[in-house]
């Protein structure tokens, strides 16, 4: 971020830390639609921000799972960091990330227009490294390899039929998708949708996640919004909180800010529409087919439970039902001759099942 203009990284400094006033945040928003200039610092402060809460999610992460191998920052640095201003720490922790990761930069697009110049410059994870997680999943089919807590890499597309997805990415964006969707996470900042029904929650970490579209280009400032994309065209994008700013794919695009409670269609000619505001609510979607599939899965168990229960083979059948919750002694199901009456339960505690009424 090079900036000579105190007053902007002022209002920057305010607008990140969350201690923007009235005044202070009309003079930010005048400076982002009159300042070229303005749009490339916010964008690339944005960005500065995103990669640190990366890399702390990322640090937690490694720190939980693999100790030795977390990213380490030299204990000077931790002692030094109070008395350095919160921009100031923000880019030394940045830089000793990106050191570290080595990411390899994408170039901004080449543009004419305050559209193209607006966008912000992400930055692209290398082959193979994640940049998401996928938290829920529901309705795939029995032939999908998409399963809850498998990572998603930069640069590798997401197809499905049917169903639903929640990703979680390490900016701290989380997006809901509906089948038929194609996606394609492009970094834990950038997203590309080819198709599907897309809902976008923003969090303050990842202000300046990007949705690239077929026709346009949507940039979040810290909202939840929402896409439908079908053949190639973006029918819906509507905002159901905050804000995004909307760039068309021409040269000569003028970007367009959308507001809470607007909805527009992009057309042919570059531009957009408004529509009638139409809530998609694909996190509920998500949770009330999950909670089925929940339904679906006790019923297959019970059944098998009950095969088991009458096969003379079974030598041992542990439930693990609610009422033997906080016992050390478990009851064997089996109903074979010879077999134990119970188990014990050893170095080991009690916790939540897969679904209601699963120890």
């Amino acid at each position: 971020m090079n900036s000579n203009d105190p007053h902007l990284e002022k209002l920057l400094d305010a607008y990140f830390e969350g201690t923007m006033d009235d005044r202070t945040r009309q003079d930010l928003d005048q400076l982002l639609t009159t300042s070229t200039h303005a749009r490339e610092n916010f964008w690339d402060r944005a960005a500065i921000e995103g990669a640190l809460e990366g890399w702390a999610e990322k640090s937690r992460g490694e720190a939980m799972l693999f100790p030795a191998a977390a990213p380490h920052v030299p204990s000077s640095w931790k002692r030094r960091l109070p008395a350095i201003s919160g921009w100031a720490a923000a880019a030394a922790l940045a830089i000793a990330w990106l050191l570290q990761s080595r990411p390899t930069p994408v170039s901004p697009p080449s543009a004419a227009g305050s559209a193209q110049s607006s966008r912000p410059v992400a930055r692209k994870a290398a082959d193979d490294t994640p940049v998401a997680y996928l938290s829920r999943v529901s309705g795939l089919g029995g032939n999908s390899v998409l399963l809850q807590g498998y990572s998603l890499a930069a640069g590798r597309e997401v197809a499905i039929g049917e169903g639903l997805l929640e990703l979680d990415f390490f900016s701290g964006a989380r997006v809901s998708i509906k089948g038929p969707a194609r996606i394609l996470p492009e970094s834990d900042m950038r997203l590309t949708v080819h198709e599907g029904l897309v809902q976008v929650d923003v969090p303050d970490s990842a202000k300046g996640f990007v949705l690239m579209l077929p026709d346009g280009t949507v940039t979040d400032f810290g909202t939840s919004f929402e896409v439908e994309v079908r053949n190639g065209k973006t029918s819906r994008l509507q905002v159901s909180r905050g804000e995004v700013e909307l760039a068309g794919t021409r040269d000569n695009a003028v970007a367009k800010r959308i507001l809470q409670g607007e909805a527009f269609s992009l057309t042919d000619s570059g531009g957009s529409r408004p529509i009638g505001f139409s809530p998609m609510a694909l996190k509920s979607s998500i949770a009330e087919s999950i909670a089925k599939d929940d339904v679906l899965r006790a019923e297959k168990w019970e059944k098998i439970c009950g095969e088991l229960a009458v096969d003379p083979s079974v030598l041992v059948h542990f439930r693990f039902l609610p009422d033997e919750e906080g016992s050390r002694e478990i009851i064997n199901r089996a109903t074979g001759p010879n077999v134990p009456r119970t188990g014990t339960v050893i170095a080991a505690d009690w916790s939540r099942g897969r679904w209601d009424g699963k120890a």
